[in-house]
């Protein structure tokens, strides 16, 4: 018994001190979820936690103080519909369309706690910067359950508070003349908004945000880490073939470092951020990183930043699709590497040349598989929980809309690295119109959804649970072999 015991808890032991970072964040997650869901089924998940056995204490420390720290931090302070003059500290203001019209949507801080503020567009009237705090008269209104926005009382004004000071003004005229430039570049009116809203993470077309969503795409219109690697792939290998690779790396840590900036503080832009940086951080202080470490340094990053966006869609999804991904790819992978003759690169040298593009194809398809399962045992249970449905054209549409869209995204940087090379320009704008027409010109006929009502908090609890049981011993099992391999090397 008791070694079938050991035989259960030696993988979590070996799991956690591997990957304290994530141990770590992961106490931060659930000390605030306690706070905020008072759901006891959530007490299930610090078993896990028990098992890291001597990381275990700090691991429960870190778990009552986040409970303490939300506490402070919640939103219950706050009195919902009573009047009253707060001091409003800005992260972003952008230009939507609504019903109602043009709407300039202003995010910030009220009293620790994140809100929107919503002004009407006039033409030909100023409206107040975003570069500075302010004092407002107003009340809060919870539009769904722990989100808030300020409503203004009319007709006061914007009192500006001396000495402060906000990028979010700076960073809305950066990405309005980034916009201006790749509509100046791209003649395509579509091709031209999806590709600027790929490049400075604004999308204001409902149509495209509509059709996105009907084939389970709507990651492809925020910035995440998909966009962060691609860029960073495409950027690093250029920089490789002119500097040296510490120089590289440091170049990039810049360049990302302002990008990031560049495009706010949204929570799956600052898990990629964090993600990427630990990666070239170490590539330039010749040190290793693990990515399950990374994800738990950007997770604790987050919640320290701001807590309550654990109840935002896309921390969820960025976060549990992240860690889906670094736990079942490879195993699919090589699962569905397994079911087919296997090759070596001797054999594929030999091939005829188009046996030889028919093998990368195939190869490329069943690594777009793989990574479309990893992604949907995260991601299905979560749209069902959230949206209580799921387009089964989803499955299909990631295998290659992804792939398809980092060319596009190539063919950009190319353009802005290139300027003076225009057929890049026309390329582009017909290949991301090709692109669009997928989404665009289905009928809607053909959009049949999985529906279900009623996953409870409880079943997502449990569901998730047993995903990351089942994860740490597959990574367990994967390092086991690794290292009989390593020991076998030697003999």
């Amino acid at each position: 018994m008791i070694q079938k015991c050991n035989a259960l808890i030696e993988p979590f032991e070996n799991f956690w001190r591997l990957n304290p970072a994530l141990l770590y964040g992961l106490s931060m997650l659930l000390g605030i979820s306690l706070y905020l869901a008072k759901a006891p089924i959530l007490i299930l998940a610090l078993i896990l936690i028990f098992f890291a056995k001597k990381r275990a204490i700090a691991a429960f420390l870190i778990v009552i103080a986040s409970y303490f720290y939300i506490s402070i931090n919640s939103p219950s302070s706050i009195e919902i519909g009573k009047r009253g003059v707060e001091q409003f500290s800005i992260s972003s203001v952008s230009l939507k369309s609504s019903h109602f019209g043009k709407q300039w949507i202003y995010k910030g801080i009220i009293k620790n706690i994140p809100v929107s503020i919503s002004v009407h567009f006039k033409h030909n009237s100023t409206r107040p910067p975003a570069d500075r705090a302010y004092f407002l008269e107003g009340s809060f209104k919870e539009v769904r359950p722990r989100h808030y926005v300020y409503v203004l009382e009319k007709n006061t004004p914007w009192k500006e508070i001396p000495n402060t000071f906000s990028f979010a003004e700076w960073r809305y005229y950066l990405k309005y003349k980034a916009q201006k430039i790749i509509h100046n570049k791209i003649k395509n009116e579509e091709s031209a908004l999806f590709l600027s809203g790929i490049a400075t993470g604004e999308f204001d077309d409902r149509m495209m945000s509509f059709h996105f969503s009907r084939f389970g795409l709507q990651h492809i219109m925020s910035i995440s880490g998909f966009h962060f690697a691609i860029l960073s792939a495409i950027l690093h290998a250029i920089l490789q073939c002119i500097l040296s690779r510490k120089n590289a790396s440091l170049a990039m840590i810049l360049f990302l470092t302002g990008y990031f900036i560049f495009l706010g503080f949204a929570p799956s832009i600052l898990r990629a951020y964090v993600m990427i940086m630990i990666v070239f951080i170490g590539s330039f202080l010749n040190k290793g990183t693990r990515a399950m470490n990374s994800l738990g340094v950007a997770l604790m990053a987050v919640l320290l930043i701001d807590p309550l966006l654990i109840d935002h869609i896309g921390f969820q999804f960025s976060f549990v699709v992240t860690l889906s991904i670094l736990f079942f790819y490879s195993e699919i992978n090589y699962f569905l590497q397994n079911l087919t003759t296997q090759r070596f690169l001797s054999d594929i040298a030999e091939m005829h040349s188009l046996a030889q593009h028919g093998f990368i194809i195939f190869t490329s398809l069943r690594q777009a598989l793989s990574l479309t399962v990893a992604v949907n045992l995260a991601a299905f249970p979560l749209m069902l929980f959230h949206f209580e449905q799921f387009p089964y054209l989803s499955i299909l549409y990631n295998l290659f809309f992804p792939f398809m869209v980092s060319f596009s995204m190539l063919l950009l940087i190319l353009s802005l690295a290139f300027p003076f090379v225009p057929f890049i320009d026309s390329l582009n704008s017909y290949f991301t119109k090709f692109l669009l027409d997928f989404a665009y010109n289905l009928p809607q006929t053909i959009d049949y959804k999985f529906h279900y009502k009623s996953l409870s908090f409880e079943f997502m609890v449990l569901y998730f649970t047993f995903l990351f049981f089942v994860g740490v011993v597959l990574t367990f099992r994967k390092e086991k072999a690794a290292e009989i391999r390593r020991d076998f090397a030697y003999l």
